[in-house]
């Protein structure tokens, strides 16, 4: 019987470390085979589409994990509804990059969109289905691959990026196959799409404020800084990503019963969290020292290492009051906090990058999660 319920908690975790884990090896090989100036490239046409998909996605995420589950026996309608809704959005987001006068090569951004969409129009499906290890397993056997690719062939960035492409859409290929069975064309029109729009929509502000809050330093440092330091940045986000993605996972066994405990045992689990996380971070920002220091070669300083401490620290600081939030439906509340957060740190990186670059990015990121740290426990018990 434990076994049946550690299982899957650990299968969702795998699944959880799978993309950032494969993120930092592709980052590394890249790097260490070509040039911090190759990764920054991809980091560019990775901004740019990761914006677009917040668009093409319509926040939901969320949304459609909870109609899953609300209503397990309609759950080809409602895939198929939101395929037609996220075509919809996609093909307006096509054009407007097509017209847009961007840097970048279009036919590129648009194909790597496609391969975007391609799978994750079955993200939220997988995790209602709970396929955890197959999702893992597609993302690192594919990046395996990418890996043996760039390791043993020479390539151009325009052949790096098409190797991303592929795996984009290769990834897509897998995951519609292993929900083969709830496709259907009957529901995709026009009429289940704008419906599933509509119903979707709550979400989107808390996704759009949510991306500011989460990436706006990365995308003011991308205006701003050379393709080398963009690199430098997006690896060290990415190991800082990785903690929250631990700090998450220590919670997963208590995350679907927490909006049902009571005041006192949301605060008792809330002290304990964060006594792990004094504990776990300065072992964490050690072993981020260990792989950028001697993997990446990477040299940044004593004051960026500590900043990449408190953005750790701060995420187990307001990560618990953050869920209440999701579980008790207050979007509004959400939404507003977020939106702070998100101003902080792009007007600050604004303001703190051409000055002091990376160590000015973290220092943004730091001012936003302490604007997330007061709003969400100045909430306390409402949230």
């Amino acid at each position: 019987m434990a076994s049946r319920r550690i299982g899957p908690i650990l299968f969702s975790i795998l699944a959880q470390f799978a993309a950032p884990v494969a993120r930092i090896l592709l980052s590394l090989a890249v790097i260490r085979v070509y040039s911090g100036d190759f990764w920054g490239v991809y980091v560019q046409y990775y901004l740019v589409i990761t914006l677009a998909m917040v668009a093409v996605n319509w926040g939901s995420r969320d949304f459609l994990l909870r109609a899953y589950s609300r209503e397990p026996q309609s759950v080809s309608r409602v895939l198929s509804g939101s395929i037609a809704g996220k075509l919809m959005i996609a093909v307006a987001v096509f054009l407007i990059l097509w017209l847009m006068p961007i840097p970048f090569n279009k036919p590129i951004l648009l194909l790597w969109l496609g391969g975007q969409l391609s799978w994750q129009l079955f993200e939220s499906l997988n995790t209602y289905r709970r396929l955890f290890l197959l999702s893992a397993l597609t993302e690192l056997g594919i990046t395996g691959v990418l890996i043996a690719v760039i390791l043993s062939v020479p390539v151009t960035i325009t052949g790096l990026l098409a190797l991303f492409i592929a795996s984009e859409w290769v990834k897509g290929l897998v995951f519609a196959v292993f929900n083969r069975t709830y496709l259907s064309t009957e529901g995709i029109a026009v009429s289940s799409g704008v419906a599933f729009l509509r119903a979707a929509a709550p979400f989107l502000l808390v996704v759009l404020t949510g991306v500011a809050a989460a990436r706006g330093d990365l995308y003011v440092l991308a205006l701003k800084m050379g393709e080398t330091r963009l690199a430098q940045y997006q690896v060290l986000s990415n190991f800082i990503q990785s903690g929250h993605l631990l700090a998450s996972a220590i919670l997963l066994p208590y995350i679907k019963n927490l909006y049902r405990l009571r005041q006192e045992s949301v605060f008792r689990l809330e002290r304990r969290f964060l006594l792990a996380g004094l504990v776990m971070t300065p072992l964490l920002v050690l072993f981020i020292y260990t792989i950028v220091y001697f993997g990446y070669a990477f040299r940044l300083s004593a004051a960026d290492y500590c900043l990449t401490a408190g953005l750790i620290l701060g995420y187990f600081l307001y990560f618990i009051r953050m869920q209440m939030a999701y579980r008790k439906d207050r979007l509004g509340a959400l939404t507003v906090i977020l939106l702070v957060m998100g101003l902080c740190k792009v007007g600050f990186s604004i303001w703190l990058v051409p000055a002091y670059g990376i160590t000015g990015a973290l220092i943004a990121a730091m001012i936003s999660y302490l604007a997330g740290i007061v709003g969400f426990w100045q909430r306390g018990n409402r949230v």
